[in-house]
């Protein structure tokens, strides 16, 4: 077995355009009417949201989602404190209150 024009390269820095472990981005929160999630998603890369309450009941899901970009609206939810959770390429965590 012969091997040609064999080349390793190092590179130790980081990207500064990294995601990874790139956190939610959620605004205004806590809310009373809507609020927005944002994430990232430069391939637009599909992504399923399930939201949470305290006591571990999904209480809303929206699948399918390829933006970065979610707008949820308050409609049926209580007031309180939500789990956010946005699998997909990547998974994401946050919480959203409220009021």
């Amino acid at each position: 077995m012969k091997i040609y024009n064999l080349h390793f390269t190092y590179n130790n820095s980081v990207p500064v355009n990294s995601t990874e472990n790139s956190p939610l981005q959620i605004y205004p929160n806590p809310f009373t009417n809507k609020t927005s999630i944002v994430f990232d998603n430069p391939h637009n890369s599909s992504y399923e949201l399930i939201i949470t309450d305290i006591t571990g009941k999904k209480v809303k899901e929206i699948k399918e989602i390829r933006s970065n970009t979610i707008e949820i609206n308050r409609k049926e939810l209580r007031s309180g404190i939500y789990t956010v959770e946005l699998k997909g390429e990547k998974l994401f965590m946050g919480k959203i209150i409220i009021e």
